[in-house]
């Protein structure tokens, strides 16, 4: 799921977990964090700074939309500018 593709990306630029919840948190209440609570990128200082981190935000933002409807397919993500090589990657969406 693209969401859980955003959130390993941040888990992996930032060293830390995009949301602050206890360990025992009930499933529930974490499928409504993971709509609700607001994305931060207050970790280290390469998420403020330059370009390539203004990209990776914007990709891990894009792929944590709280409303599933609102984030990119795997065939979309994958053509975000933070992925893309010179915008020219192809892929075969269709079935097999």
């Amino acid at each position: 799921d693209i969401w859980s593709l955003g959130a390993t990306v941040y888990v992996m630029l930032a060293a830390a977990y995009p949301l602050q919840l206890p360990p025992d948190t009930p499933e529930a209440e974490l499928a409504r964090a993971t709509r609700a609570a607001p994305l931060t990128f207050a970790q280290p200082e390469w998420w403020r700074d330059g370009e390539q981190s203004a990209a990776a935000r914007g990709f891990v933002t894009a792929c944590m939309q709280g409303e599933p409807d609102a984030r990119p397919t795997a065939a979309q993500a994958l053509t975000h500018p933070w992925l893309a090589f010179d915008g020219a990657i192809r892929i075969d969406t269709s079935p097999s």
